[in-house]
């Protein structure tokens, strides 16, 4: 008889999401999402009551977040981001990964159009389901119509 995992859970159709959780990490990136969406630093009881958790929960995971420099804590006991995510999100290039993605369909494309094309990324913002826009975006482009002509005119 093999060993159960006790933290394992069955699950069927939709569930599936919980399957691997991880609650602090669920609990540090609540954090970080709350207070990207403040202009202003939030007290450590401010967090936990909009996170809907105690102060004590919320202590130890911001103590974490401060000492990895994601948060800093400021004046009157209040938290804030750091520009910590904002170097790591620069630290790869996603231009150049967008561009080796897209080449083949661009290629495809012009070759059937007859015409150059190229590729712009507008900044658009996050999309609501978590998706990512870019992709969306690139996915829209390449759909045919239905009635053979190009969605862009």
């Amino acid at each position: 008889m093999g060993r159960e995992k006790a933290d394992t859970l069955i699950v069927i159709g939709e569930d599936a999401v919980d399957r691997y959780r991880a609650p602090a990490l669920d609990k540090g990136l609540d954090i970080l999402e709350l207070l990207a969406a403040t202009e202003e630093g939030l007290s450590q009881a401010e967090i936990a009551k909009a996170l809907d958790r105690t102060p004590n929960e919320i202590y130890r995971m911001l103590d974490r977040l401060v000492r990895r420099h994601y948060v800093a804590r400021s004046h009157g006991d209040r938290y804030e981001l750091t520009l910590k995510l904002f170097a790591l999100a620069h630290q790869h290039a996603p231009m150049r990964r967008l561009v080796s993605q897209a080449m083949p369909e661009l290629r495809t494309f012009a070759r059937q159009a007859e015409q150059a094309c190229h590729v712009a990324d507008l900044l658009y913002p996050p999309a609501a389901d978590g998706g990512d826009p870019m992709a969306e975006r690139l996915d829209n482009l390449f759909r045919p119509t239905g009635d053979g002509a190009s969605p862009h005119g």
